[in-house]
């Protein structure tokens, strides 16, 4: 009791003192966080070494705490995206400050994320069938799981809600990360030059949105790998992407459920008379579009955001996206019971 006050406390302050807004401290905590998964990882895990020679490898995420609970549009997003074709390696963890985290979406689903090992994660990762696969942050880090209901009860973001998005094990080649604060922006852009994720984007939708938004323009940081300067460029849902605004109250979730028969029918749309005219359903498939459209621009499928929705589009249409979760999903299941 006496540790989760001080934790509760030490939390408190950095976001009081506004220490977990400073570059060389974020990245200070992501090196020592990754300094000591390596130096207990008794099962010698290497997960990050990984043939990338055919395709980069890709992740989205956001840092969550924008208090909008809308429905998990990165997890959803990233499925899509690897449906045409990339290789996304997602890296998640359960809800801390909003209603549904990915991590409890696609456990709601039945994949058992809660019971594999780095070693089995690792394997998964590695399958060059695996076009989506999922990074259980608790697995990995098990000090997440420790802090979950510490963080839950505090109720408003501390550092580690900075720190998620940039702890995939796997050290992905490209990245695009949502905040929910635009002064942020150029914060991200320096702590992923000094970890060496050169090649990364960050973006904040409107009204703080930690994606990019339907409902007005999403600024966009682009980090320039060659060089490291950064270009700060605006993202608009129908300039850019070519589909309708929508206000945020249509891409709300209450949970987890909720969120799992939103993903459920995307995941079977065949053309928008699937959703009958329902303008919930439809604002959820533009903001899946947009967001998957990006992730396929930054990992080099896509030549504009545009095409982008096209491929993200007919990754639904064929199936594909489904399939990819359904792959894992029983290669998972398939891992678990073998040992």
């Amino acid at each position: 009791m006496a540790q989760r006050v001080r934790l509760s406390s030490l939390l408190t302050s950095i976001s009081l003192t506004g220490l977990d807004k400073h570059p060389k401290l974020i990245a200070t905590f992501v090196d020592e966080i990754f300094g000591n998964w390596n130096h207990g990882n008794s099962d010698g895990v290497k997960i990050h070494e990984i043939d990338r020679s055919a395709r980069p490898i890709c992740d989205i995420v956001g840092t969550g705490g924008d208090g909008f609970n809308t429905f998990n549009v990165s997890t959803t997003a990233a499925i899509v995206a690897a449906g045409a074709g990339l290789k996304v390696c997602k890296h998640g963890n359960r809800a801390s400050s909003s209603a549904s985290g990915s991590a409890d979406l696609l456990i709601t689903l039945g994949i058992p994320l809660d019971r594999l090992t780095p070693h089995q994660v690792s394997s998964l990762v590695k399958d060059p069938e695996t076009d989506f696969s999922f990074l259980f942050s608790q697995t990995f880090y098990p000090i997440f799981k420790k802090l979950g209901p510490i963080r839950k009860s505090l109720g408003f973001p501390t550092i580690f809600n900075r720190l998620g998005p940039l702890l995939n094990p796997i050290r992905p080649d490209r990245m695009i990360i949502g905040i929910s604060d635009p002064k942020l922006g150029p914060t991200y852009c320096e702590v992923l030059k000094v970890l060496g994720l050169n090649h990364s984007w960050v973006v904040c939708g409107d009204k703080g949105l930690d994606e990019i938004s339907t409902s007005g323009p999403t600024s966009l940081w682009k980090l320039n790998e060659k060089d490291g300067t950064v270009e700060h460029l605006e993202l608009d849902p129908v300039k850019s992407f070519g589909l309708s605004y929508h206000p945020m109250e249509r891409l709300i979730t209450k949970d987890p459920k909720d969120s799992l028969k939103t993903l459920d029918l995307l995941l079977d749309h065949s053309g928008d008379q699937n959703f009958c005219g329902d303008i919930n359903q439809i604002a959820k498939l533009d903001f899946v579009l947009m967001n998957a459209s990006a992730l396929l621009v930054l990992g080099g499928s896509a030549n504009d955001y545009k095409q982008g929705v096209e491929l993200a589009r007919e990754s639904l249409r064929s199936g594909r996206a489904r399939e990819a979760l359904e792959k894992f999903k029983v290669k998972s299941l398939t891992v678990v019971s073998n040992n």
